[in-house]
């Protein structure tokens, strides 16, 4: 072989590698993020899945790492308003360290294992990586592929059964067995090995989507009533009475406006106006009287200042004047350092429903909104703040737990979405608080079932998915050969 035919042989292999890497990139960056297109996201890694086959173990993680790369620049910006420098570039390159991780183990698995088996060790072990990573990390849940696919309401479904382990399972198993199709292409058997066991796992997972979605669930709904709007946001930490309680006057108003359009309960946004302790009474009485008069249940997301430690809190007020305060449990990294964090959910009754509040970050621990499901809440009312850009993320977080647990979702933020949604994941109304200067949303909703298998059981999905990454891996160690 002469030296120029050389080159071209080692070329060669960079060069298709490079192509998968800015294919599989570019399909990551539009299929996760933001605003993803997330059937986009079933064949996002498909091309370096397929290709790792023909590459070296070396090239194999540095085209999956630049793949991994390129796709979370669609984080990189949105990410930098939370994070340092430092901090942001080690994650992304951890991020993508592991994503070139787990294509090499589907490149073993392909060298080593059967069809029969080596289509899951891709799945599993991004499943396991995701779920070790929601429990570790102080962002919970956030960024999980999982969230991509809330259009896809068949398949969220198994949510209930899973959690939300179930989809990034199923989203990652599908291009996977893909690939090892590909490469035992001229073996129609092994072909049908590969694809027989997952074929059958997503028969179930969409039968069993679609049998949840028909089923005959038609309890009496309820009128509710969401208020914000984000021309006062400049006033949530002002301890001055002059600035505070006008903003206070004004959401008391649109509840009373809601109620008379038929609401009974009230949701408003999350830390709307400060209340300090000499305006706390005051406050109090506000509000209640507007409860008392027009016979509504308001819970207002209120910016409690000015003692030791800060309270993000929610207050809900009943027609009978009886008021209760729930605290914020999950707090915003850096943003809400000087805050009180909660530790007791709140559930209330209205009317024969069981009901809870969650404040915005809740909704992004899967853990703790289980807890709602065991005090046999099937409606969650959920005052929220976003940062105008990620709304549509957050909604789609909050409509998930619905999912997992059998409870409706009605969520109110300010700079972001005001949304009303089923326990199927259905949304039933929304509308952006940057519609107009002042949003109101009437909407009726249905309690949900309630508890589900996942909300009894827990993440046990996330765990076996653990226990067969580490099962799998022993079965590729050295010495190991294809059946």
């Amino acid at each position: 072989m002469t030296t120029s035919e050389s080159i071209r042989t080692y070329r060669r292999p960079w060069i298709t590698g490079l192509i998968a890497a800015g294919v599989s990139g570019v399909l990551y960056f539009f299929s996760t993020g933001l605003n993803p297109v997330g059937a986009l996201l079933f064949i996002a890694p498909l091309p370096v899945l397929v290709v790792s086959r023909r590459l070296s173990a070396g090239k194999t993680f540095v085209v999956s790492f630049l793949a991994s790369a390129i796709g979370t620049m669609n984080f990189a910006v949105y990410l930098a308003v939370f994070m340092p420098p430092p901090l942001l570039i080690s994650t992304l390159v951890l991020f993508s360290g592991v994503f070139g991780l787990t294509i090499l183990a589907h490149r073993a698995a392909q060298i080593r294992l059967a069809p029969l088996l080596s289509p899951f060790v891709f799945p599993s072990t991004w499943t396991a990586f995701e779920f070790l990573r929601s429990i570790a990390s102080p962002n919970g849940t956030g960024g999980s592929i999982a969230y991509t696919q809330t259009n896809f309401l068949a398949l969220i479904q198994v949510s209930s059964l899973t959690g939300m382990w179930g989809i990034v399972f199923i989203v990652t198993l599908i291009p996977a067995v893909l690939a090892v199709a590909w490469s035992v292409k001229s073996s129609m058997k092994q072909i049908m090995g590969a694809l027989a066991i997952p074929a059958l796992i997503a028969a179930f997972v969409l039968v069993f989507g679609y049998v949840r979605m028909t089923r005959d669930w038609r309890p009496q709904a309820m009128p509710v009533g969401l208020a914000v709007t984000d021309t006062t946001i400049k006033y949530f930490q002002s301890e001055n009475p002059a600035e505070s309680l006008p903003v206070i006057r004004a959401y008391a108003d649109r509840a009373a406006d809601l109620s008379g359009f038929g609401a009974r309960v009230v949701v408003l946004p999350e830390k709307f106006a400060a209340v300090t302790v000499k305006s706390d009474s005051i406050v109090r009485t506000i509000f209640s009287r507007t409860s008392m008069r027009d016979s509504i249940v308001i819970v207002a997301g209120l910016n409690v200042i000015g003692t030791d430690r800060d309270t993000n809190a929610a207050t809900v007020y009943f027609p009978d004047g009886k008021i209760l305060n729930y605290r914020k449990k999950y707090l915003v990294p850096g943003f809400e350092s000087k805050y009180y964090s909660g530790n007791t959910p709140l559930t209330f009754s209205v009317g024969e429903r069981t009901a809870g509040v969650e404040i915005c970050k809740d909704m992004d621990f899967p853990e703790w909104s289980r807890e709602y499901a065991a005090r046999g809440a099937t409606i969650l009312f959920v005052p929220a703040w976003d940062f105008t850009v990620d709304g549509e993320l957050h909604m789609r977080m909050a409509i998930l737990r619905g999912v997992e647990n059998g409870f409706s979702i009605v969520r109110c933020a300010q700079q972001g979405l005001l949304t009303v949604s089923d326990f199927r994941g259905k949304i039933i109304a929304e509308e952006p608080s940057s519609k107009s200067p002042e949003v109101l949303l009437l909407s009726l909703v249905s309690p949900g079932p309630g508890r589900t298998f996942y909300s009894t059981i827990g993440d046990w999905f996330g765990w076996l998915s653990v226990a067969a990454t580490a099962a799998l891996i022993l079965t590729m160690l050295p010495g190991t050969r294809k059946d």
